[in-house]
């Protein structure tokens, strides 16, 4: 077969991917928001980080922040 590519049999193939991504459903989203300079984080409320076990000990040290994706 001439055009052909030779196939190992350690090759694989990406069938599809999945993405996650804040304030963007599909990967063209997430270029558009990155293109557009949009910001994707946003300040974490007290309660959440609670929830999430920060304690107030580690909310008050000077390098902490309480920022993240929602």
């Amino acid at each position: 077969m001439t055009g052909t590519i030779p196939v190992a049999d350690t090759d694989i193939a990406v069938i599809g991917a999945g993405c996650r991504f804040p304030d963007a459903w599909t990967p063209a989203d997430f270029w558009r928001n990155v293109d557009g300079g949009v910001v994707s984080m946003r300040p974490l409320p007290e309660e959440r980080l609670r929830a999430a076990g920060v304690t107030e000990r580690e909310r008050r040290e000077p390098g902490f922040v309480s920022v993240g994706t929602v």
